[in-house]
């Protein structure tokens, strides 16, 4: 079974498969005004979103909700056209990945996965 750790004082994401460690990779998370909640979520749906959109390569969807953000606030890992972000709090909760790692960890963690969000 695959999990995903998402350290957010860290800024950093985390992938384990069988209780190994595969991979960490820097991410992007929430702003002071729409941090990115913390909990148990999992994955619940992967999306290739249209080209040029804010949300990169690859979109994948969580369980969970930016409670400040009722009407579009799901949460999702995704990619990002902005390699510069990276590493910042400037999300609306989402966590935002270089599109490279966001593929990467796509391949690793199957629908239904895991995913813990710690502050």
């Amino acid at each position: 079974a695959a999990k995903i750790v998402i350290d957010v004082s860290a800024r950093r994401l985390t992938v384990y498969r069988g209780g190994r460690l595969m991979a960490g990779f820097p991410v992007a998370v929430g702003s002071a005004l729409y941090p990115t909640p913390p909990g148990l979520f999992f994955v619940n749906e992967k999306t290739i979103p249209t080209p040029g959109s804010p949300y990169g390569a690859l979109a994948l969807g969580l369980s969970g909700f930016q409670p400040r953000l009722p009407t579009r606030g799901a949460l999702a890992i995704h990619g990002t056209n902005d390699d510069a972000i990276i590493g910042q709090a400037v999300s609306d909760g989402c966590i935002r990945m270089h599109n490279a790692d966001v593929l990467k960890v796509s391949r690793w963690v199957p629908s239904g996965s895991p995913v813990v969000i710690v502050p």
